[in-house]
């Protein structure tokens, strides 16, 4: 029975001699050269697009389903070549021989990389809430360290009149932050910990840049780092609520008197005057002053009288808030001698009540509030010699006519 002829009469039913493999080895390698070096171009321009992407913080299509574990340099990297590769070979279908072409398509496509090749996969294996809610605080975390890269650069410049305005946005933006740290603590303790381990390297180096050029701008740079310290201490966030309280402690004891009452105003709490509304915001003047004179209230900022529409309770009264610089025992010494210097001001023989203001979620507030009763107010106003501006004196007797 005579044997079977292939199909194909080109092609060959026994293996090649070695010399004819070498040689058709070769053969295909030299028709695969002009694709070689178009090949390492989108290689190497896909890594610079991802790269571009990631310092600079573009974003090319939705987020919200990013992993965590996909923000560090290598995956974002790789994914960037992979994209670059994918379009210009197997989509775009880009002219190799023209390798202008070649790189501004891998370039691009590099950019948007990682986002197309999550998107693809999300299509398979759909992300969990623990992945977009890290994924969200990474990117809050990256808007924060831009920021802090524009006030650096703003600092170093000499340029004052726009640090301001990047300090209030950086300040935006870590509301932000540690308010997904927040909303991922609601759901478990554990998402609550990845969001915290996401941001708080991120958070720690933007203090230690800002504490850097503090000198440029003290009074702005020392209220965000107050700032930082206090949403960190809200949150949960330990080591950046430290970081925050070391550089504010450390100012406090600088050699530049400037950076001194920088970090002291930064820190010091908000007095409100709380009175019915018969008492003035001017009647108050004389009071602010004597308190300014004193070492302890000098950095406090002292605002207008604010009048309830409630009924208030007779008396003196403070209360305070914690704040993050101090403990709860310096903040009630603080208080009690605000009660001190107010009943002696008004002339009160019972001593002020001092207790200590309870917020929600463990927010800390550097805010006092001294509320002084209608009685106090009524005793304060009446006219010197008459306690009681409503009661009235009996009338003297109508003298006689004396007869000469």
């Amino acid at each position: 029975m005579a044997d079977k002829k292939p199909e194909n009469p080109n092609i060959r039913m026994e293996l090649l001699e070695p010399a004819e493999a070498w040689h058709e080895c070769k053969k295909r390698m030299v028709n695969a050269l002009p694709d070689l070096p178009a090949l390492i171009l989108v290689i190497v321009m896909g890594i610079a697009g991802a790269a571009i992407a990631k310092i600079f913080n573009i974003k090319v299509g939705g987020e919200d389903f990013r992993p965590y574990y996909l923000n560090s340099w290598l995956p974002m990297l790789v994914m960037g070549a992979v994209g670059g590769v994918s379009a210009v070979f197997l989509l775009a279908r880009t002219d190799t021989s023209k390798l202008i072409h070649c790189s501004l398509v891998g370039l691009l496509s590099g950019m948007a990389g990682p986002y197309l090749a999550i998107k693809a996969l999300k299509t398979i294996v759909p992300l969990d809430y623990t992945d977009k809610i890290v994924a969200e605080a990474a990117e809050a975390s990256d808007a924060t360290t831009n920021t802090t890269n524009k006030i650096v650069q703003l600092a170093k410049r000499g340029d004052l009149t726009n640090i301001p305005v990047q300090v209030t946005q950086f300040t935006a933006e870590l509301e932000r932050s540690f308010q997904i740290v927040k909303e991922a603590g609601v759901k478990s303790a554990s998402d609550k910990e990845k969001v915290i381990a996401e941001t708080e390297p991120a958070l720690e180096k933007s203090l230690e840049d800002l504490a850097s050029v503090s000198t440029q701008a003290p009074q702005e740079i020392y209220a965000a780092v107050a700032k930082v310290g206090a949403l960190a201490k809200e949150s949960g966030s330990e080591k950046v609520a430290q970081q925050a309280q070391l550089i504010l402690a450390a100012a406090k004891q600088n050699s530049n008197v400037a950076i001194q009452k920088a970090a002291q105003s930064a820190i010091a709490p908000v007095l409100y005057f709380i009175t019915p509304s018969e008492l003035s915001n001017e009647a108050l003047n004389h009071l602010r002053g004597q308190l300014q004179a004193i070492a302890t209230f000098s950095t406090w900022k002292l605002r207008s009288a604010v009048h309830p529409t409630r009924a208030m309770d007779d008396g003196i009264e403070v209360v305070y808030y914690n704040r993050l610089d101090e403990d709860d025992a310096a903040n009630r010494v603080a208080a009690e001698e605000l009660g001190e210097k107010a009943c002696a001001y008004f002339d009160q023989k019972a001593p002020a009540r001092v207790r200590l203001g309870i917020l929600p979620n463990g927010e800390r507030r550097a805010q006092v509030d001294l509320q002084i009763g209608p009685d106090v107010v009524k005793q304060y106003l009446a006219p010197k010699g008459n306690p009681d501006p409503t009661a009235t004196t009996a009338p003297s007797p109508a003298p006689r006519n004396r007869r000469n």
